[in-house]
């Protein structure tokens, strides 16, 4: 009996520690956000050089950096594109904080993704590096999204293929993405993928 409720603690506790590293990894908190960011952003940053080295797109004048965690990503872009206006958001206050401190430079604010101030049709180049798979309300956001890119802009996404599948299992296959995206009046236009990571970019649709 000591045996059985041994090992339901430990599946209790597994599930409990689980579901908060899974919390911070939706919106960083504390020292073990900042600590998970450090790791998270460093780790995923080829993933983020790859992604840009692939993108066909034209030099844009403004960009957004969408889920920054502690701006490494938002860094490399203006590392990139050195004389572009360049603005990261992040739902979580800790990254926002962690990206300003790090990156003087670069203007982070704290907001919501499905929910910005931004003005209508603000930037020419939205990008979001393992991050939608996280967005509570995928479609809100992909609506917003629109409302703030250009009409000739682009969406960069790029993420690993395991993230996709397990937290957005019906959105895995392009083709199921591209069906989703239409809903919001936007559409694939490139697909790049490896045995790692996938990227894709969007676009309005403009009739």
């Amino acid at each position: 009996m000591f045996y059985l409720f041994l090992f339901i603690f430990c599946l209790l506790s597994l599930a409990f520690l689980y579901r908060h590293l899974l919390n911070q990894s939706k919106k960083p908190s504390g020292p073990l956000g900042i600590l998970m960011m450090k790791l998270w952003n460093t780790s995923y940053l080829p993933m983020v050089r790859w992604a840009i080295s692939l993108s066909k797109n034209q030099l844009p004048s403004t960009v957004l950096d969408v889920g920054v965690g502690n701006g490494q990503s938002t860094a490399y872009l203006l590392s990139k594109l050195p004389t572009v206006d360049i603005v990261g958001i992040d739902i979580s206050e800790t990254a926002t904080g962690q990206a300003a401190k790090n990156y003087s430079s670069i203007s982070f604010f704290t907001m919501d993704v499905k929910e910005t101030t931004f003005e209508d049709k603000r930037f020419e180049l939205i990008c979001a590096f393992q991050t939608h798979f996280h967005w509570s309300h995928l479609e809100e956001a992909f609506r917003e999204l629109h409302r703030i890119l250009a009409d000739d802009g682009t969406i960069l996404l790029a993420s690993e293929k395991t993230k996709i599948n397990y937290f957005l299992p019906f959105l895995k296959t392009t083709e199921q993405f591209q069906q989703f995206l239409m809903l919001m009046n936007l559409s694939i236009v490139t697909v790049n993928e490896n045995t790692q990571w996938i990227s894709y970019e969007i676009k309005k649709i403009i009739s």
